[in-house]
């Protein structure tokens, strides 16, 4: 009987340590619910992205080494993730091609422009500026900084003096709002009432212009700058239509009539060139006579400076063309041509994320300037 009872009180230790054992596991829907709270941090010199968890699926994107990017899921070695301005896609994160660090937190910043660095204290480098009012996720933290990821998936450290923790990613992302180092572009409210028609060009069946080097087509470069200077636009109190927000064609003349109805008080196209002379390259700005010229033009001068001093390519200078948006729309109009996808150095930078989100700011520039 005395054995009888030990065996009963080994029995009952036993279930007693695999239920402590067990309750400290993480249920199935919190092992996968914890992948969503980590960054993806780029490895490969190139990542492909894809539409789905496989190498059947077609790719739309390439990430560059130390770019951050938002963990959403996993199908076995498939990561899903957000890409800095909000697409969602696939990217293999097995052979080391990727690694993951979780989010500690969100901050909000408090300074009007808060200075991100390489390192954690004053004397390392200035690389970026944000605005009062960025979030952003914190994926380490030393003596009093803060490391975060900012702008388009890069990272950096910031003054935690100068930040308070906010609950979630949610308001002004850093995507979306920072400011480039050249700084003091984005002040809350500075567009206040002002309704700008921002106009992706090309999309859906019609491609545009496509490279050669990275097959990078002119209907995502144009919707991927538009999205980040809408997101600008609208953080600095304006209205922003957009002709088109996805991968769509949408007629020259409907874009017309979309900024026509809206009362608008400017309209710009977003665009990339090309040439069959694969050696020519630049910026260049457009403007038609047909409606408000004087206003157009200035609207263009305005901007075409920005561009050209913030990405330092050749300036083709500002002129007068009959493309069919900028002659029939009635309100200040302008079609930018940021560079050439068939030029191979400026096809590679087109393809890059900090360049399309430098150019969003330029032209986000000289629209404030426009306005002041």
């Amino acid at each position: 009987m005395k054995a009888y009872g030990k065996y009963i009180a080994a029995a009952v230790s036993v279930i007693f340590f695999l239920t402590l054992l067990f309750a400290a596991l993480p249920s199935p829907r919190e092992a996968s619910a914890s992948t969503s709270g980590s960054m993806v941090e780029i490895r490969a010199s190139g990542l492909n992205v894809r539409t789905g968890p496989g190498t059947d699926n077609p790719r739309f994107h390439v990430l560059r080494r130390g770019t951050y990017v938002t963990l959403l899921s996993r199908q076995g070695e498939w990561l899903q993730v957000r890409l800095p301005w909000g697409t969602v896609g696939w990217v293999f994160g097995g052979n080391g091609y990727t690694s993951l660090h979780p989010i500690h937190q969100y901050i909000r910043t408090t300074a009007s422009f808060l200075n991100v660095r390489t390192g954690p204290d004053i004397n390392h480098t200035r690389i970026y500026q944000l605005p009062r009012g960025t979030t952003a996720p914190v994926v380490d933290a030393r003596n009093g900084w803060e490391r975060i990821i900012f702008d388009t998936g890069r990272v950096g450290w910031v003054s935690g003096a100068y930040t308070e923790s906010t609950r979630t990613g949610s308001g002004s992302s850093s995507g979306s709002s920072g400011t480039s180092s050249r700084g003091g572009e984005s002040r809350t409210g500075s567009l206040q009432g002002r309704t700008i028609v921002v106009d992706p060009g090309h999309g859906g069946h019609d491609p545009g212009a496509v490279g050669r080097s990275f097959n990078l087509t002119e209907k995502f470069v144009n919707l991927d700058t538009s999205l980040r200077l809408a997101g600008l636009l609208r953080d600095a109190g304006a209205r922003v239509i957009l002709t088109r927000s996805t991968d769509v064609f949408i007629t020259l003349g409907q874009r017309a009539v979309t900024a026509n109805n809206s009362g608008a008080d400017i309209f710009v196209s977003v665009h990339a060139n090309a040439h069959t002379n694969r050696s020519i390259g630049g910026t260049e700005t457009y403007y038609n006579t047909a409606f408000r010229p004087q206003d157009s033009r200035r609207l263009a001068t305005l901007v075409q400076q920005e561009l050209v001093g913030e990405l330092g390519l050749r300036n083709i200078g500002v002129k007068t063309a009959n493309f069919y948006v900028i002659r029939h729309t009635t309100m200040p109009s302008i079609l930018v041509e940021l560079a050439f996808l068939s030029n191979a150095r400026e096809e590679s930078l087109l393809n890059q994320a900090s360049f399309r989100q430098r150019s969003a700011n330029a032209i986000f520039r000289g629209i404030n300037r426009y306005f002041q």
